[in-house]
């Protein structure tokens, strides 16, 4: 079998035509965001918690840690 298109004064062939008239351009969509940051903070985050969390395993003190990050300028920040 084979299809044969549709003669265009058929009525399905009418309306095939008017909708490929009616048919607009594709335009895609531009998304744009305020947001300047990016995950590095939250990268940083994450390392730094898992960072403790192995050192504590370890059985050193993290309190030591910190305050050897602080002595070398390191910021804690929420």
């Amino acid at each position: 079998l084979s299809a044969k298109p549709l003669p265009k004064d058929s009525l399905i062939g009418n309306l095939q035509e008017e909708h490929e008239e009616n048919q607009k351009p594709f335009k895609p969509i531009q998304g744009e965001s305020d947001n300047t940051e990016t995950y590095q903070d939250e990268f940083k985050k994450t390392f730094f918690e898992r960072f403790l969390k192995v050192e504590q395993e370890k059985g050193n003190d993290i309190t030591e840690i910190l305050e050897q990050l602080s002595k070398i300028g390191y910021k804690f920040s929420g």
